[in-house]
């Protein structure tokens, strides 16, 4: 009982020992709600082209393009001040560095992100 005591203290120091995964330092939020139309069309044409090259496209927090949804997330739409659709934010390290209140096309999101990573580094 013991030895059983002793294990379960450290997989629980363990566990609270291990860092949660950190939020990337650069990525797209891109603000959508269910029913809007361009922000159907937006998806439509950069999501599948960026998924060919690689990008994470999700609503996972650490995707390259985070899928922000309304409903799901109305703290982020507050947080960053977005009350209409399709909004998309680049963030880097925390900070809003460029906002488009439309779509800019798949190439403005490549090249920014890809010209903020290359400052990162």
């Amino acid at each position: 009982m013991n030895c059983l005591a002793s294990r379960l203290a450290l997989m629980a120091t363990l566990a609270s020992t291990m860092a949660a995964p950190k939020p990337p330092r650069c990525q797209w939020l891109a603000f959508k709600m269910d029913g809007c139309v361009p922000c159907q069309a937006a998806a439509n044409d950069y999501r599948p082209q960026l998924e060919r090259a690689g990008w994470m496209v999700s609503p996972v927090p650490m995707a390259h393009v985070r899928l922000i949804d309304s409903e799901l997330n109305a703290d982020l739409f507050a947080k960053h001040d977005v009350t209409t659709v399709p909004q998309f934010l680049l963030i880097v390290d925390g900070v809003v560095v460029e906002r488009h209140y439309r779509y800019p096309g798949v190439m403005r999101l490549a090249t920014a992100y890809n010209a903020e990573m290359k400052d990162l580094k």
